[in-house]
């Protein structure tokens, strides 16, 4: 179910125009990698790259480190992306696991809802 949110965030990025891109990418500066569990406990790894060049997205690991690594579930993954889950309360319930840049984690709602909007997931 993830793949989806993942290619609408690949595809989103990717119509932006140039000025709006390099903004981006400025304004977040990070690398986030994405483990997502699915019912079976077996992680999909995807890559949001906000720090180089005009951003990116790709399925596995990105081939500089991430600053933030995310793990959380499919379903909980959908929900945080569709706005119906906010980070906060994922991470508060123990729904979503951070490693490395917590400050960085916390611009991911904003992301997301312009990324994604508010469309149906």
């Amino acid at each position: 179910m993830s793949l989806p949110v993942f290619d609408k965030v690949r595809n989103s990025i990717e119509a932006l125009d140039e000025k709006t891109r390099e903004s981006l990418v400025k304004e977040v500066k990070g690398i986030f990698e994405f483990h997502i569990k699915d019912c079976n406990d077996t992680p999909s790894i995807y890559t949001l790259d906000l720090k180089n060049n005009q951003g990116s997205v790709l399925q596995g690991k990105g081939s500089d480190k991430a600053d933030t690594v995310i793990m959380i579930a499919d379903q909980d993954f959908v929900s945080l992306a569709g706005g119906k889950l906010s980070g906060q309360k994922a991470y508060t319930l123990g729904k979503l696991k951070i490693k490395g840049h917590m400050m960085l984690a916390t611009k991911l709602d904003a992301i997301f809802r312009q990324l994604v909007g508010k469309s149906k997931l």
